[in-house]
């Protein structure tokens, strides 16, 4: 689901911006009514702890934290911000104390990374329950490179694409993203909100060029042809990509070029009222540079901070799929603050017999029934319907759906969700045979 053109010129006409640390404040404010305060997770008669109080330093300098005590991780910009307004315990702080382990993260190539970079700040027996992400942070024009020098593993280079565009006598540089960029935690998190991300049909041709330096030598750059094309589906401007060498599928905007997987245990629970005016400035000006239409830039709305919860999540048993299909669930989210709807995907292989299995960090129902004042988050971000699960083999289609409590995504309560996949029956046109859509 695309931002729609309202959205994208609301940041346009948004001219003056408050600071950056009143950007934040709805966010902080948020985290700190609606999540419970730093002892308390889980354990509502536990003692709070003071995020700006005075502790006693061990002699080993690690301080053991109460049981209910969690992090909230973000870049170390804004651990003050964290700690002072949403009175909460950052990761990292401007000190930079804990910015590799925040860079590490940030930037992890899969969850498993991820949870090795919160296990090296704070170690396997503790946790952390909320990641901050800001429009900044995302931006391969802004922060995101940020981490990156803090990261000895990488480079910027290694996320970040460039071409060419011949502009008079000029060439001047075009940014594109590489597939590390899309797969990098806080892109997963940030742009698709732990949904499944696959490819859209979107193309860029470029060609290779022989140029001058200014020292005098010669280097090769790609150079690109004419305008981003936008295919009726994946499989043409796959085949495009195929038969011309020089075509790139993806690399523009939102758009990965091979699908990026979902995340199970991460949901969006807190959003900006506002979008981002850099961000979207950022994209206008790709949009300038590539021609490509604005709703195939962007995923979703880039809110200016974007508030994560780390959630045990639920389990979805499926059977009655075809053996060996591929299996998906999708359900439809919305932020209320600001009305806009995303859908959070995930995909599932159904093994021999047609069971497969689906771990899920939205829940759809029993929201009412859990918040601060029992240890939980009182979610902003939910859900408006069930889960709706479908795969089709040999022209046949299968469907199902599920409903997922808040106490299964949360641990509270570990049975599993039941579902059975149906063959739905075609219809009936004119004598015709027509396959439901589902």
């Amino acid at each position: 689901m695309f931002p729609t053109v309202a959205a994208w010129e609301t940041g346009a006409s948004d001219s003056n911006r408050p600071g950056a640390v009143e950007i934040w404040d709805g966010s902080l404010e948020w985290m700190n009514e609606e999540t419970p305060a730093p002892g308390t997770l889980e354990d509502p008669d536990a003692e709070a702890m003071d995020p700006t109080g005075t502790y006693e330093r061990p002699d080993n300098g690690n301080y053991d934290h109460p049981e209910g005590a969690y992090g909230v991780q973000s870049w170390w910009d804004y651990g003050h911000w964290i700690t002072v307004h949403g009175e909460r315990i950052p990761n990292a702080n401007p000190f930079q104390q804990g910015a590799t382990a925040a860079a590490n993260y940030l930037l992890a190539p899969n969850a498993t990374a991820a949870q090795t970079a919160l296990d090296e700040k704070m170690g396997e027996d503790g946790q952390t329950r909320y990641v901050m992400i800001d429009s900044q942070m995302a931006n391969p024009n802004s922060k995101f490179s940020a981490p990156t020098v803090f990261n000895d593993d990488v480079s910027f280079d290694e996320y970040i694409d460039v071409v060419y565009q011949q502009r008079g006598e000029q060439l001047q540089p075009v940014r594109l993203r590489t597939q590390q960029y899309y797969e990098s935690q806080m892109i997963r998190l940030y742009a698709y909100h732990g949904s499944a991300a696959d490819p859209a049909p979107v193309v860029l041709d470029t060609q290779q060029r022989t140029v001058p330096t200014r020292g005098g030598g010669q280097t090769q750059v790609r150079v690109s042809e004419g305008e981003a094309q936008t295919f009726g589906s994946l499989a043409e401007a796959e085949a495009y990509v195929e038969e011309n060498p020089g075509a790139q599928l993806g690399g523009i905007g939102d758009n990965p070029t091979e699908r990026v997987e979902a995340l199970e245990h991460y949901r969006l629970v807190k959003a900006s009222d506002a979008p981002s005016r850099n961000y979207l400035n950022s994209y206008r000006r790709l949009q300038r540079q590539t021609n490509a239409s604005a709703g195939s830039l962007l995923r979703n709305t880039p809110s200016w901070v974007k508030t994560f919860e780390k959630v045990p999540g639920a389990t979805i048993d499926g059977s009655g799929a075809p053996a060996g299909s591929e299996v998906r669930a999708t359900v439809p989210v919305e932020i209320p603050a600001n009305g806009n709807r995303f859908a959070y995907t995930q995909y599932a292989t159904a093994d021999a017999n047609g069971n497969f299995e689906l771990t899920v960090p939205y829940s759809t129902t029993g929201y009412d029934e859990f918040g601060p004042d029992n240890g939980y988050t009182n979610v902003s971000v939910r859900a408006n319907s069930e889960y709706r699960l479908r795969t089709a083999s040999d022209g046949a289609l299968y469907t199902g759906t599920a409903s997922v409590d808040e106490a299964q995504v949360v641990g509270v309560d570990d049975a599993a969700v039941d579902v059975e996949l149906s063959e739905e029956q075609p219809l009936q046109l004119g004598g015709q045979s027509i396959q439901a859509s589902g």
